[in-house]
């Protein structure tokens, strides 16, 4: 299947700043669909701007050290390893999530892309 790449952008629109540390961001992957891990360059399969990446913009926020998180039970636990297909992609993660470190300030953006593969 095809790769499609997909992005979430998170604002605060609120006026204020975000307590630190309590920022967090999950996402279902879509259904007939397997979530793209593994850089399996060149194509046809997910290459390495397909993995899930976070970009801080305007946010002031980081990447943890953890990274994003994956479950393979609808977002029960947070402990799934993703293993990848020929393709690069996992098939039995479910969710994806990321808790950014530090303080959102007001008005601050910040996105997350995500790349599936097409079943």
């Amino acid at each position: 299947g095809a790769v499609v790449r997909y992005q979430i952008d998170i604002a605060n629109g609120a006026g204020g700043s975000v307590t630190a540390d309590t920022v967090v961001v999950s996402d279902p992957i879509p259904a007939n669909t397997k979530l793209c891990v593994s850089d399996v360059s060149p194509a046809p399969g997910c290459t390495a701007a397909d993995l899930p990446s976070f970009a801080a913009g305007t946010s002031g926020l980081a990447l943890p050290a953890v990274g994003f998180e994956y479950s393979d039970d609808n977002g029960a636990t947070w402990t799934a390893t993703p293993s990848p297909d020929a393709q690069g992609a996992d098939p039995a993660i479910t969710n994806v999530r990321l808790a950014p470190t530090g303080t959102m300030v007001a008005s601050g953006v910040f996105n997350i892309t995500i790349g599936v593969v097409i079943e």
